[in-house]
């Protein structure tokens, strides 16, 4: 009798998906100082694994033009600064930030700053990086912030709104983006709260309310997004009829006892037959042959339960 069975090794594979390396100096009044995280990281979302979001294949038989990642700044698998900015506060309450920044609102994109291991459909709907300079003023009873900067296919879903939209040409190249964020724990409430907007030339603006607060055994947040197309966006995506979507995610992380905790997120979100939310609007990330025909979801509900034992403070 012949066995096929292969002999074991005895050797065990261990790898590391996911590595951050922060360095930050606070900037005192009058002076400078900075942030920076280098790292390697995986990000799946609840629609496309991490090897879909940095090595897709989408070709645009329309424009005959091509989307290979869906983050033009690079794969986040590469070993590079994700957030590298500069500050200065010349007085008092007041902060200007240059550099390589995120949004104010919508998940954080790093895992380790992030109860799930998957990012929601909502986060595929926001730019998550920005090229820019963001102003903020710490009035005491809420901050204010303006910034502008580059837009473009360096951004989450950027690539697709350049190929896939606007056929290898860039569309669009700067944003503008306003807010205001308190916490009302002045007045009573552990809640904070926020407003935010966030503007494209010639492609899409996008509004944010937040609210959110930690009640004990359990936090929670909830994020209301409304997207609207520019005139430009919408005659270029073509398949359209409507010229805005929306969504919402509910958050809540229970932590019953020390080191375990359970975050739950649910999200509803309406595309309607607009390009507004990449992710859904998919349906293979191809304008459909047909121009009018729009075959892809128009509605969706995601669920995520991530349950999470922490041995230690230092671990995630």
């Amino acid at each position: 009798m012949t066995s096929t069975r292969q002999s074991w090794s005895g050797k065990d594979s261990f790898s590391v998906n996911n590595v951050i390396i922060g360095l930050t100096k606070p900037a005192q009044d009058g002076g400078i100082g900075f942030t920076a995280a280098f790292g390697s990281w995986e990000a799946p979302t609840v629609v496309a694994s991490s090897k879909v979001v940095n090595n897709v294949n989408i070709t645009n038989s329309v424009n005959n033009t091509t989307v290979k990642e869906l983050i033009g700044y690079g794969k986040t698998t590469d070993f590079k600064p994700w957030l590298a900015f500069v500050t200065y506060k010349p007085v008092a309450g007041l902060t200007l930030d240059a550099g390589l920044l995120w949004t104010n609102f919508g998940e954080r994109p790093v895992t380790i700053l992030n109860p799930h291991i998957t990012r929601g459909v909502l986060f595929t709907a926001n730019p998550v990086l920005l090229e820019g300079a963001r102003g903020t003023y710490d009035t005491g009873v809420a901050k204010v912030y303006v910034g502008a900067g580059k837009a473009g296919d360096y951004q989450l879903m950027g690539p697709v709104y350049k190929n896939v939209v606007y056929g290898g040409k860039n569309g669009y190249s700067n944003y503008i983006e306003a807010g205001i964020t308190s916490n009302l724990k002045q007045f009573g409430l552990p809640v904070d709260v926020g407003l935010h907007t966030y503007n494209e030339n010639g492609n899409r603006d996008i509004y944010a309310a937040t609210v959110g607060g930690d009640l004990g055994i359990v936090s929670l947040g909830l994020e209301v997004d409304y997207f609207k197309a520019d005139d430009n966006l919408k005659k270029a995506w073509g398949t359209s009829h409507s010229s805005n979507a929306w969504g919402a995610a509910l958050c809540a992380n229970v932590k019953p006892v020390a080191g375990v905790q359970v975050p739950v997120r649910i999200e509803y979100a309406d595309n309607k037959d607009t390009i507004l939310i990449p992710a859904i609007a998919a349906a293979g990330l191809v304008i459909p042959n047909n121009p009018g025909n729009y075959s892809a979801a128009k509605k969706v509900w995601t669920f995520t339960i991530t349950p999470t034992y922490n041995p230690t403070k230092n671990t995630f």
